[in-house]
Parts: structure tokens; C-alpha cells; sequence
């Protein structure tokens, strides 16, 4: 039955009894048989407009819940991780002693392992709670891809030799020697995608692979594949990679994860207008492959001008680093305490985290706290905590 001139719509009525009915109408002329006559249908929607609503405040509640779960845990990561800074500080400062007995160094060892991996469960969880919570932004800048690339193999070519693994960044032509991009993001994914590869792989190798493939539309992407000889996972494991705290059987053995870094670096990349995903064979080993949008950047300024100091009232030094200090720069190498003096000096932000990231891992507390003075623009106290 055709209906021609047809009207649609709603329209709210009151019963008796005082209570709202939400009533859809049609109305029109339609054609039955050799005559016309005019249509008119309404059905009832009030059920179906009331279940809409709930499942809208229902919605809004969820998601004021979720927000405030999670400005509770950013402010519980934060209160937890500047006392395990204090405790780690110590611990690192009376292994140093030489007078320790066999028992003495071996508990200060498990204080150790256990602070770091509590600290690094804090950060995961801090850095989860920002994603989630819509505080993660971008600072783009112009990077050299090639430097950037250099450290990753400095950092992680030490562990995967002493493991007996081979290891290898391959750059293809097609990579460019800068781009645009937010260089602590980006740094921080592929340690954590490489770091996972050499600490999961027992023999055979690492091998990094980063290329710009060639595309037909404007867009372009910078590829970069981590491929690893190690345990492999199964389709059904590969299901809990990728959830807040899943962990596969590795994982668990390792004892050394947290289920959220692969978590982070999915969202990471997303938030950076990429993506990360996986393939990986039981017994063969695994590949992962973080793609972002390439922007071809240039190179920076031999000489920046250094932003202005900015010296926060009061700004406190945390404990781990003020018990070490004049320890701390007789521990690392004398080369990496001058190029952390010199940048403090220049107040130089970005140069100053990519030489805490060679820091050792054994004082991973100590780098922790310098960080947290650079967050605070506390130089001067950076200067001060290398000093001789």
C-alpha cells in the first residue's frame, strides 16, 4: 500500500492518571484498491524512550565512575612511588658497603628487585590512568630517527648479547633521518616493544626492522617491526595481550610484567594516530609492528636556545637521590655524569631524558628521581645531586 503526502513523527500526551505517553505517528493518503483514503497509524513508544534514557544516565554514571577511578589511582601511583624512590635510594646506597655479610647483600638485592618492579608497576598503572583519563597530549617535534635508533640498540644490545641472542636494527633506505613526531612517545614504545622481545627470547635473535612503505595516497607511514625467535602464543593467549593486566604463561614465568605494557603502547601509538598489532606462532616466535603516520621533519638546531630556568619554590630532592649524592657520579660513567651536568647547565629538557635512559639498570631509583627534578625544572638540583 502506497501512502502519498505522508507526515512522520512523535508527539508526548498525558493519561488519566497523569503519566507521560510518548506516542509515533504516521498519517497520509494511501491507495486501497480503486479508492483513497486517509491513514493514520500510532504506536506506542514510551517503553522503548524510557529504556533509551536509562541506558544514557546509565552510561554517564559508568563513565563518571571510570573518571574518578581513575584520578584515584594516578593519585595513589603518585603517593606510592615517592617513598619507594626513598626505599630503593637506600637500598642501592648500603649495597655499596663492603662490610655486608653474604646474607645482608643478598636480602638488600631482593629489596631491590622487588622495589623495581613495584616502581615499574606504579608507573604502568600512572601512565594507564593517563590514557584513559584523556590527559596523554602530544609535543610534537622534529627527531633524529637515526639518533633515536642508535640509543634503542645501545640500551638493549648489552642484555641480548649477555643472554647469547643476536640483535640487529636494519634501516631501510626508505626511513628518513628525521621526522615529526612526539619523541618521548614514540621512545617509549619501542623500548617497551623491543624489551619485551629480548626479555622473552632465550636463543636465537632480535632483529628491528624500520621502513617507510611505499603508498599510493598522500598519507604515508613509518613502520616499525620487532620480530623475535622466541615462546610464540597461541590465538587464545593472544586474546589477553592486549587487555589491562592479561598476562600469557611467559609472562607469568618471567615474573617480570605487569600485564599493561603492550596496554599502554596500543593506546600510545592510537593517541599518536597509529596502532600496534601482533603475529606470532607457538614455537616460531613473534612479530610485532607499530605503524604511525610519517611526517618528514627537519633537522634541528645545532645550537637551541635553552628555555628559561625555572626554579620551583622549594623544590625538594628526592631522598634516593640526596643519600647518593657523591656516590651516584663515581658509580656512572664519567662521560654520561659530564653530558648530564652540561645539559642541567644549559637546562636542556630533552637532552637531559635521553641520557637518563642510559642510565644502568641497577639504578633505575636514582634515574627516577633525576627525572622527576627535570619534570620540576629543578637544574640546579640536577647539577647538584652529579656533583663530585
Amino acid at each position: 500500500m502506497s501512502c502519498e503526502g505522508c507526515i512522520q513523527g512523535e508527539t508526548e500526551l498525558r493519561r488519566k492518571d497523569g503519566t507521560q505517553l510518548i506516542i509515533e505517528f504516521r498519517s497520509g493518503l494511501a491507495h486501497l484498491g480503486a479508492e483513497r483514503v486517509a491513514l493514520w497509524v500510532t504506536h506506542d513508544v514510551s517503553d522503548r524512550r524510557r529504556m533509551v534514557q536509562e541506558l544514557r544516565e546509565a552510561k554517564e554514571a559508568a563513565e563518571a565512575g571510570n573518571r574518578a577511578k581513575t584520578a584515584f589511582l594516578a593519585n595513589m601511583s603518585h603517593e606510592i612511588r615517592t617513598p619507594l624512590n626513598a626505599i630503593l635510594g637506600y637500598a642501592q646506597l648500603l649495597g655499596g658497603a663492603p662490610e655486608l655479610s653474604p646474607a645482608l647483600r643478598e636480602g638488600l638485592e631482593i629489596i631491590n628487585q622487588s622495589g623495581e618492579h613495584l616502581l615499574a608497576f606504579v608507573n604502568d598503572v600512572l601512565d594507564l590512568s593517563r590514557i584513559e583519563a584523556g590527559y596523554v597530549r602530544l609535543d610534537k617535534r622534529d627527531v633524529d630517527l637515526q639518533a633515536l635508533l642508535d640509543e634503542l640498540e645501545l640500551a638493549f644490545r648489552p642484555q641480548a648479547e649477555a643472554k647469547g641472542l643476536a640483535f640487529d636494527v636494519r634501516r631501510a633506505d626508505s626511513a628518513p633521518e628525521h621526522i615529526r613526531t612526539d619523541e618521548a612517545k614514540l621512545r617509549q614504545i619501542l623500548s617497551n616493544l623491543v624489551g619485551n622481545a629480548v626479555k622473552f627470547t632465550e636463543r636465537g635473535g632480535v632483529v628491528t626492522r624500520v621502513f617507510a612503505p611505499a603508498a599510493e595516497t598522500p598519507t604515508r607511514a613509518l613502520v616499525v617491526e620487532i620480530q623475535d625467535t622466541g615462546p610464540g602464543v597461541g590465538p587464545e593467549e593472544m586474546k589477553l595481550l592486549f587487555r589491562p593486566f592479561g598476562q600469557i604463561r611467559a609472562g607469568i614465568h618471567a615474573r617480570g610484567g605487569t600485564g599493561l605494557g603492550l596496554v599502554i603502547c596500543r593506546e600510545l601509538a592510537r593517541t599518536m594516530g597509529g596502532d600496534v598489532g601482533m603475529e606470532s606462532r607457538v614455537g616460531v616466535g613473534s612479530l610485532l609492528r607499530l605503524e604511525l603516520p610519517l611526517e618528514t621533519g627537519t633537522a634541528p638546531d645545532p645550537a637551541p636556545r635553552a628555555p628559561a630556568r625555572r626554579t620551583p619554590r622549594q623544590t625538594p630532592t628526592p631522598l634516593g637521590i640526596r643519600t647518593l649524592r657523591g656516590g651516584l657520579a663515581g658509580a656512572l660513567a664519567p662521560e654520561l655524569v659530564r653530558e648530564l651536568r652540561a645539559a642541567a647547565r644549559a637546562a636542556d629538557y630533552e637532552r637531559l631524558f635521553v641520557l637518563l635512559a642510559q642510565v644502568p639498570a641497577e639504578f633505575g631509583a636514582v634515574a627516577e628521581g633525576l627525572r622527576a627534578l627535570v619534570e620540576s625544572y629543578a637544574y640546579d638540583a640536577v647539577e647538584a645531586a652529579l656533583a663530585d
